[in-house]
């Protein structure tokens, strides 16, 4: 009987021939990407039966191999998760002789692992970020970016719980547009998150629009004008580091039916939008309407309240819902 040698797997060697059959593994995959397998490297002609279990799945080939040939046995359809497998394998060579062997293996078919974060994971006073992972880590680190893409720090995560790693960093004073959170877990998947804190409310004087109007009129456009040089300076500063986008919000005040006040405010927000877009604004543009949702100023019903008529310009790659965007409903121009 001739024997089979063991190749780039952790099991134990034997007193065999090292020269008809080698093995190496492909143990840890990407779920619904990759495939898992076990590789067979010929070291004679011959037939080559092998069957790989794990649970109540089973794979196998018989096949015709050529002296130097590889020949992999493919675990295609492995589930998602960790597997404890047994492979058996035998091999008769050109020569009548012939050899057989059994081991156990363990397969990964996993996801990349997740990182989450919202923006109440970022304390930029006290300068620390906590990140949320789908699976343990053991490796982690940020690498914080300020205005024109500069980089002011880089730190690795405290793993005290790797499943939640902690980054403090320390931004020199400077403003932190960006982070950008790289990690690896113990299954050697990497992975990596970037989030912006970053948001630019737009100061202006808001639009007058004619009563239940919603065209901008001729003596209002200096208003806006007035905005763009802003927007200027705050797109080289900022736009190549995070994805700006402009989110408008129009809203109005409690006098008139609630839902028509939405829809005007919509109207009306969608007018500056489109301003926007013939001055020259090339990224994305969103717009949404929240009537007397979110007044600026409490007032009861059909109140005549001339600082809840107004619109807000944000720049930023998403706003997040907040008692000026009440909702998330928004619409792209």
């Amino acid at each position: 009987m001739r024997g089979l040698a063991l190749l780039g797997l952790c099991l134990s060697s034997t007193a065999m021939a090292a020269d008809a059959l080698e093995f190496s593994a492909v143990r840890t995959v990407e779920y619904g990407k990759d495939t898992a397998r076990v590789n067979f490297t010929a070291g004679d002609s011959g037939t080559l039966d092998a069957t790989a279990t794990c649970g109540a799945k089973t794979w196998h080939i018989n096949a015709r191999v050529a002296n130097g040939s590889v020949t992999p046995l493919a675990l295609t359809g492995l589930p998602e998760g960790v597997h404890d497998c047994h492979v058996e394998v035998s091999f008769k060579a050109s020569d009548g002789s012939d050899g057989g062997t059994g081991f156990d293996l363990q397969f990964a078919a996993l996801r990349i692992v997740d990182l989450k974060a919202t923006l109440d994971d970022i304390d930029l006073a006290h300068g620390t970020v906590t990140v949320h992972a789908g699976r343990a880590l053991t490796d982690a680190r940020v690498t914080v970016i300020g205005p024109r893409g500069v980089e002011l720090d880089v730190r690795q995560a405290d793993l005290s719980d790797p499943s939640n790693p902690v980054f403090r960093f320390d931004a020199r004073g400077q403003e932190v547009v960006k982070l950008m959170v790289e990690g690896v877990d113990g299954f050697g998947f990497a992975t990596s998150l970037e989030m912006s804190p970053w948001s630019y409310q737009i100061p202006h004087v808001d639009v007058i629009f004619a009563s239940d109007g919603d065209t901008i009129a001729a003596e209002e456009v200096p208003k806006l004008e007035a905005v763009w040089a802003d927007v200027e300076r705050t797109l080289d500063l900022y736009g190549s580091v995070v994805a700006i986008e402009l989110w408008i919000g129009g809203y109005t005040d409690t006098v008139g039916d609630s839902a028509y006040n939405r829809a005007l405010s919509e109207r009306r927000a969608r007018a500056i939008a489109a301003w926007f877009r013939t001055r020259g604004f090339s990224h994305p543009i969103w717009f949404q309407g929240f009537g007397e949702d979110a007044p600026a100023v409490s007032t009861g019903d059909n109140a005549d309240e001339a600082r809840n008529r107004r619109a807000q310009y944000v720049l930023c790659d998403k706003p997040p819902v907040s008692s000026d965007f009440p909702r998330g409903a928004w619409k792209k121009l």
